[in-house]
């Protein structure tokens, strides 16, 4: 996702929805200011270990000043969207 100009990120809130009820969700949340296509510095990591819970989820992130945001978020075993994001920052 674009953020329009350089931010200073501190965190994300994800609510998920998967088919799955019993297996893991692992999240890597990446940033970069080059560009879309080139979002590849990990800001910060989470697990979900049971997918059945579909509360939102806040992942801390460091504080980074970046443009552009991705999302990597693996479900094993399932299907994997969002319904909701949230970034938090200056």
């Amino acid at each position: 996702m674009d953020l329009g100009s350089i931010k200073t990120v501190r965190g994300v809130r994800l609510t998920m929805r998967s088919s799955s009820t019993d297996t893991s969700i692992d999240f890597a949340v990446l940033g970069d200011n080059s560009g879309l296509t080139t979002v590849s510095t990990v800001l910060g990591y989470h697990n979900e270990p049971y997918a059945s819970d579909l509360a939102p989820v806040y992942i801390p992130l460091s504080g980074a000043n970046v443009r552009y945001l991705r999302i990597d978020g693996n479900a094993y075993g399932s299907w994997l969207s969002y319904s909701e994001i949230e970034v938090y920052g200056d």
